[in-house]
Formats: structure tokens, sequence, C-alpha cells
């Protein structure tokens, strides 16, 4: 990623390569002076072949753990999301480039904690900047994106990124049937930030404003690192209520690369979008 400085952004933009640069950038942001975050920026930029596009500058701090599931490659079990605001569609990717072998074959998914005398991790840092339209294969048209970072129990705050281009295909409002089973809203629902996801008995509990439009749920493997995504719509002829829905958080993403490792530990991540947030992350056991 060529460093422009900020002054001369106008006349000189940066250019933004398709591959990520791991390194600390003028434009990556600031982290946390304690704790862990996945923190991202985004800065106007040329592309390689000098297009108008979006650089993705982002810092990450993650718990020892995370090092030890997956040593020097957890730019690869992490996934940078982009969802359309007005269509739904989602694009993601990793934040890694240039290895043959999944990450999926490379991790310890349960690594044993070290014996004593031995040194631990307590923490691990990364960055990284990439274009964002070139690594996750943006359309060429103008949209209104939430961009996040989700690494299994870790999420970003969601970034609006507004991508350049000519003007895009009509918005559609196609209703899509859904697996997920309207319930009787709760008073208690009423405090909770929006959207939320919560375990409620064997089932879990999604809440999202009333009328909201498309929302997402959306499931990440812990083992196969495959994402899965169901998009849904909230009905109604405002956004002042709240609407809630119920579903097997195990079931809901049933099939081939989901809680199906060959051995335990068996794990997924859920959360919810709607209206450009979204809700904590939901861990997910099979029963």
């Amino acid at each position: 990623m060529e460093r422009i400085p900020t002054n001369a952004m106008a006349t000189n933009p940066i250019r933004a390569g398709r591959e990520p640069v791991y390194d600390v950038a003028e434009f990556s942001p600031a982290l946390p002076d304690g704790g862990f975050g996945l923190a991202l920026s985004v800065v106007p930029a040329l592309s390689e072949a000098g297009k108008p596009t979006v650089a993705l500058f982002t810092s990450c701090r993650t718990p020892g753990r995370y090092a030890d599931i997956y040593g020097g490659r957890q730019r690869g079990a992490l996934r940078i999301i982009a969802i359309d605001r007005e269509r739904g569609s989602v694009f993601e990717n990793s934040a890694e480039a240039g290895h043959v072998d999944p990450v999926s074959q490379a991790m310890d998914p349960d690594p044993k904690p070290d014996g004593p005398g031995n040194a631990t991790v307590s923490s691990s840092e990364f960055y990284f900047s990439v274009d964002l339209k070139a690594h996750l294969g943006l359309p060429d048209f103008a949209a209104r994106y939430a961009v996040f970072l989700w690494l299994d129990q870790m999420t970003s705050a969601v970034l609006p990124v507004e991508m350049p281009g000519p003007a895009g295909p009509a918005v559609t409002s196609k209703v899509q049937k859904t697996p997920l089973e309207r319930v009787p809203s709760e008073p208690e629902d009423l405090g909770v930030a929006l959207p939320a996801l919560r375990r409620c008995d064997a089932k879990a509990r999604g809440v999202i404003a009333g009328g909201s439009g498309p929302f997402l749920l959306l499931g990440l493997d812990y083992r196969s690192r495959q994402m899965r995504t169901l998009r849904g719509n909230a009905a109604g002829p405002s956004g002042t209520g709240f609407e809630a829905f119920e579903f097997d958080p195990a079931g809901i993403f049933a099939g081939a690369g989901w809680l199906d490792a060959p051995d335990p530990p068996r794990k997924g991540f859920e959360l919810l979008y709607s209206q450009a947030a979204i809700s904590e992350v939901l861990v997910v056991e099979p029963v």
C-alpha cells in the first residue's frame, strides 16, 4: 500500500492492491490501551488499475488462545464482511493470501494448556490493508455497505462504506421465506440493543426492529471456516416496534461443513444483522 500524506489525498490518492499488505500503516486504526479488539478504517483510494475504490485498514489484538489455535494463520481465520445495505447481498473473504492449505487444516482446534514453566502467549497483534472492492469481489456499481471484521467470538464495530461507481440495478423488495418462527414479543425484549440474538431454552431468539426491512442471520463454522447466510424480511408499516423470532441454532444451517467435524470440538458462531448493526456473537454447539 503506497503511503501518501493526508494533506495530499485530494490530488494524490493512495493506491490499494487486491492482495493484503501486512504492516502498520499511516491509516491503521488505533487499538485500545488495554484488552482485545478488532478495529478498521477506510480511506478513498485508487485500485491497481487506477479506478476509484476504498482501501481498508485494520488493526487486531486477540487473546493468546487464538494464537494457540491458529498460530500465524489468524488472518486466514478472520473474515472481512461487507453487506449491501439496500440489497442484502453478502460479500466475504479471509484476510490472508498466498497459502495453499486452508486454515481449517492448519489450526489446532483444541490446544492443550502449556506445561508448568512454559511461556504462554497472552495476546497477539496483526495489521493489514487491502483494496476492499477487489479483495471481496464487490460489484462495479455504486453501493452502500456495512463492513465489519469477524473472528469467532470477536467482531469489530460496523463501518458504513460508500463504494464509488456508476448507478446500480434497482433494489427489489422480494420477501424470502425462512424457517424462522415468529413468536409473541415479550416485555423484556424492549430493553435490548437491536438487533439482538440470545439463547432461549433449546432455541435461539432473535429480536429486530419491526418493519426494518431485510435482515440476515450469519453463521460461521469453527472447524470448516465456512460461512452461512439466511436472509429474511421484517414486514410492518413502521420500525417503531420490534419483532422476535426463534430457531434451532444448531440445525438452521444443517449441511456439509456445519458442525460436522470428524472429531470434537464441534461448534459454530452466529450473529444477526439488521439496519447496519450486528448482534453479539452466539456460540452454537450440537445438542
